[in-house]
Order: C-alpha cells, then structure tokens, then sequence
C-alpha cells in the first residue's frame, strides 16, 4: 500500500470511530442517530469530545494530502463536523425530552440557562451550568429558587455529590429566611463521609426532612455517581425515593413536639417556592422535572 493509501486508511478509520461514537447507542433520536437514554446528557458530552478530536486529526491529516485525496477528506471532516453540530444542539434537549416521556412532567431548567430561577443569598459564582447541568459549585452556593411557588407535586432530579457533599431541597419555602425552618429541607448529603460519621442526628441524614423526620439509609450511591430522586407532597403526606428505594413515606402531622413546631413554622406551609440550597460543596443536578398534582 503507498503513502496515500494509508493515510486515507487513518482518515476513514478515524471517521470511522467518530462515526460508531455518534450513532446509536441504547436508543437513538430519528435521523440524528444521537443516544438518548437515561445517561444521555452524559453521553452526548462523550462524544462532543470524541467527534471534535476526530475532527481535528482529519483537518491535520488534509493538509498532507494532494488536491484529490483531499477532496474526499474534505467531504468527510464536513459529514463529522456536521454530525458534532448536532450534537452540540443536542445536549441541552436531552433534559426537555426526558420530561416528554413523562406525562404530566415539565422540565424546570432547560440545560442552558438558568431562566425561571431566582439566587437568592448568592456566595461566590452562586449556581453555574456546565454542559447541560446545573451546579454548585465549592466555592458558590446560596439558595437558587424557581420563580413560581408550588404546592402538592411530584418533583423528579438526578444529583451527583463529590465526597462529603452537602446540599438540599427546599420545599413550600418563602425567599427570605432560612428554609429548613421557614419551609422545609429534604437533605442531600454524602453522609457517609469521615467528617459525618459520629455526630449526625437520625434526621439529618440523606433524604430526611432535615431537623423533623428521619429517612432510611444505605441507598445513597457513592460520591462521584449520579443519583435519582423522587420527592412526592401532596397535602400533608410526604414520600422520598432514591434510586428507586421508598426511604421515606409518612405524614408531616406526625411532628407533634410543641417545641419543634416552634422552631419549624414552615411544617405549617401550604406551598412556597422549590430551591436548591448550597452548602460550600460541588454538587451537580440535571433532568430537573416536576408534575403539580393540584
């Protein structure tokens, strides 16, 4: 085989791989032969990467090439920048379709932006999108609640933590004050952490409603896995779901303590607003959806 018989051999290969890396895997969308599946943000950001590198090493490659030869690479490097064009569009759909296939479910952050939020106490960057993802960062935070109020629903996220993070949801809260109080808090923490282990109290592990009622533990996947979670309020019932476990279900009218219901006014709430409540650790989300039951 001469020169320009192996070189367009590495173009076709390379176009090749790209090509295998944008197609279907686990599920396609119709004529883009993109993945969508429940990892399919983080798959499209796979190959984002991979197309581009493949990409590039067609551009280095044409420029080797003679008038001919380079012709037919042109027409390939256009085909893989095209298909990383979609891609690129893609990514930010994934969370919209994920609700879709939902019924009754609508996204509350459209992977771009963060439209229909409010940051309210912001530390530092406060909350940032990466990728299609929304984010505290370690040194952001603060409260970013939705716009709107809400009051019985079904609220659906996935959450990735790094070790010993800490965040929460914030549910049927006011904008001012703090919301495990003036709302309530359901916990998201890596509680299994060395700077936990001792001194946490049953209702402040992952998934309680923080400072009132305790969840089950040992469902929580470790720091660095993406998590799913449910969380249901309809009137005074209250249930959590983590990766599909029911570790919570139960009635907020249980807490009957004079001094707790002191300390807690927001048990007495009948909507408010939903927010994410940084606690100066990364902590990733994505396919954030809710279905109001009411």
């Amino acid at each position: 085989m001469g020169n320009l018989g192996r070189r367009l051999c590495e173009a076709f290969a390379l176009f090749g791989f790209a090509a295998h890396l944008v197609g279907p895997r686990g599920g396609h969308m119709e004529g883009l032969g993109l993945a969508f599946h429940q990892d399919g943000e983080q798959e499209l950001s796979m190959q984002l990467l991979a197309t581009g590198a493949a990409a590039d090493g067609l551009a280095a490659l044409a420029g080797t090439l003679d008038e001919g030869a380079g012709k037919h690479l042109a027409y390939l490097l256009s085909s893989l920048r095209m298909r990383r064009l979609a891609v690129w569009c893609a990514l930010p759909l994934v969370t919209l379709l994920a609700a879709a296939q939902e019924p009754g479910f609508r996204s509350l952050f459209d992977g771009q932006t963060l439209g229909g939020w409010k940051l309210v106490g912001g530390k530092g960057p406060g909350y940032v999108v990466e990728d299609g993802k929304l984010v505290c960062p370690a040194d952001g935070g603060g409260n970013l609640y939705t716009d709107r109020e809400y009051s019985d629903f079904i609220l659906r996220f996935e959450f990735l933590m790094e070790p010993g993070g800490n965040n929460g949801v914030g549910i049927r809260s006011p904008l001012a004050g703090d919301a495990a109080y003036r709302g309530l808090e359901i916990q998201i923490l890596d509680d299994q952490h060395e700077r936990y282990k001792g001194w946490l109290k049953p209702e402040q592990h992952h998934g309680s409603v923080y400072g009132l009622i305790p969840a089950r533990t040992g469902y929580l996947k470790p720091a660095g896995q993406w998590n799913d979670e449910e969380i249901l309020l309809d009137g005074r019932r209250i249930r959590i779901t983590l990766n599909g476990v029911i570790i919570l279900d139960t009635s907020l009218d249980i807490v009957q303590e004079p001094q707790v219901l002191k300390k807690h006014p927001g048990l007495a709430r009948a909507s408010g607003h939903i927010g994410f409540l940084g606690h100066g650790t990364r902590v990733e989300f994505r396919n954030i959806r809710l279905r109001e039951l009411r």
